[in-house]
């Protein structure tokens, strides 16, 4: 076999020993597996993924571009009964989520959507007429009762 010892003799191997025997034994296990799905015709098979490439860091979109993809956003959140998950919006749009983000937070601030619920939960609807005034009558009640 070799000259380092085994593991029931009484002389203990050094860590190097050790270390050198265990790499030893890594690669046979390694080229037995490779040899034996070779064998069985697995490599055949399977076929690499496909590259995507890597999407850029950031992209500067002027404000007309960002109008653009508010007023589409608007316009899938209108046809839509109720809320919309980020998700669903992008998927029906053909974009990729993380691009809504401006034009979505663009349309809070403009008060031409709402968000319901928080963080990962968040959906969005249109804003409508009934929905404004209630909203008028609950911040009216609150400053109302604030100064008491």
């Amino acid at each position: 076999m070799s000259d380092e010892p085994a593991c029931g003799d009484k002389r203990k191997p050094s860590r190097a020993q050790l270390r050198k025997r265990l790499r030893v034994l890594a690669q046979r296990f390694a080229d037995d597996v490779v040899t034996l799905l070779d064998d069985c015709g697995f490599w055949d098979e399977v076929e690499p993924p496909p590259q995507q490439p890597p999407l850029p860091r950031r992209v500067r979109r002027s404000d007309a571009t960002l109008e653009a993809v508010a007023s589409r956003i608007e316009h899938e959140l209108r046809t839509r009964p109720g809320a919309a998950a980020i998700s669903e919006i992008a998927a029906a749009l053909a974009l990729d989520a993380r691009e809504l983000g401006h034009p979505v937070n663009r349309l809070l601030q403009q008060a031409r959507i709402e968000r319901v619920g928080q963080k990962r939960g968040a959906r969005y609807r249109i804003v409508s007429k009934t929905n404004t005034k209630s909203r008028r009558r609950r911040r009216a009640r609150k400053s109302t009762t604030r100064g008491r």
